[in-house]
């Protein structure tokens, strides 16, 4: 993948001599792929107009929004210890597939990375480290509902894995939608089939904020729901 200047200037947020804000849109890796190292991602695809940058975090290639990345590497060593410490609150907007009877909840299943041979995050009482993440209902839809997740750890996958081990997977996500949950997920694509847009997890980074190391303000990025999820929303309202 190729991205244009033009594209370029849309997904950037913030740029300074420390810190570039992108909003990544779905397709496009965080990082190398283990199997195909040559393929694309965000430093080859950005470095060559912002010089060399240091990845801080990551999402998935299939999540879209907001990643920092650091142009330096004292600020890149500064934002790490924020995110050890967990002192950086990320906010995701994400399609789900039921109907909650709660509007807010907790999920603190103790979860293991890389648990089975898909690869996936699973939740093993016993063996798995403490985590926790926050999910609130925005809004009911057909069959689903808009959710937003707030993880208060940041172990891969986390939100899909906790969101799936409760019964309501994210819109699409292939790899957390198993099982019985199969069943539930013809119905909602069938809904969607009259989608313009490719299909892709329903998972958005949203919003970001931080204590900048630098200017020691509380700082705050947002990035708005994608077009693709807007466009499923408003089908699946109907």
């Amino acid at each position: 993948m190729v991205i244009s200047p033009m594209d370029i200037s849309r997904i950037i947020l913030h740029c300074d001599e420390n810190l570039l804000v992108i909003n990544k849109p779905a397709g496009i890796r965080s990082i190398p792929d283990g199997y195909h190292p040559g393929l694309p991602h965000l430093k080859t695809l950005l470095e060559p107009e912002f010089g060399p940058l240091f990845i801080i975090h990551r999402l998935d290639k299939d999540t879209s929004g907001l990643i920092l990345l650091a142009r330096n590497p004292e600020f890149h060593k500064a934002l790490n210890q924020l995110f050890d410490s967990r002192q950086i609150s990320k906010t995701y907007a994400g399609i789900i597939m039921g109907l909650p009877a709660w509007t807010d909840y907790s999920a603190d299943e103790p979860l293991t990375i890389n648990g089975d041979r898909d690869h996936r995050t699973r939740i093993f009482p016993k063996k798995g480290k403490p985590a926790s993440t926050k999910i609130h209902v925005d809004l009911m839809l057909n069959s689903s509902a808009v959710i937003t997740a707030q993880p208060l750890t940041g172990y891969t996958h986390q939100i899909r894995a906790h969101l799936s081990y409760m019964g309501y997977p994210i819109l699409f996500d292939e790899l957390y939608t198993h099982g019985q949950l199969r069943a539930k997920a013809k119905n909602i694509i069938e809904l969607t089939k009259v989608s313009t847009f490719p299909r892709r997890t329903m998972l958005h980074s949203i919003m970001i904020s931080f204590l900048h190391p630098v200017t020691q303000l509380m700082t705050t990025y947002q990035a708005p729901i994608p077009p693709d999820m807007e466009e499923i929303i408003s089908i699946l309202k109907k």
